[in-house]
């Protein structure tokens, strides 16, 4: 299960560092002229599923049969 917001609720923080970092590879990339190691997506510097908004996971072994239908 998981719920909809994290703790503190906001990407920005994540969204800060995800876009960092691909702007850190791209740097390198064009610094080293190798063009073909340019990022495209910004899925490429961080994992989006990582960010505060998915929320803490909580697994559960006991839930009714009702709650695991899909």
């Amino acid at each position: 299960m998981s719920y909809c917001k994290g703790p503190k609720g906001s990407d920005k923080f994540d969204k800060q560092l995800a876009h960092a970092a691909f702007r850190r590879r791209e740097r390198i990339a064009l610094h080293t002229e190798n063009y073909d190691a340019l990022p495209v997506k910004i899925t490429e510097a961080r994992d989006v599923y990582d960010f505060v908004s998915d929320g803490p996971k909580h697994y559960r072994k006991d839930l009714d049969k009702k709650w695991m239908r899909k």
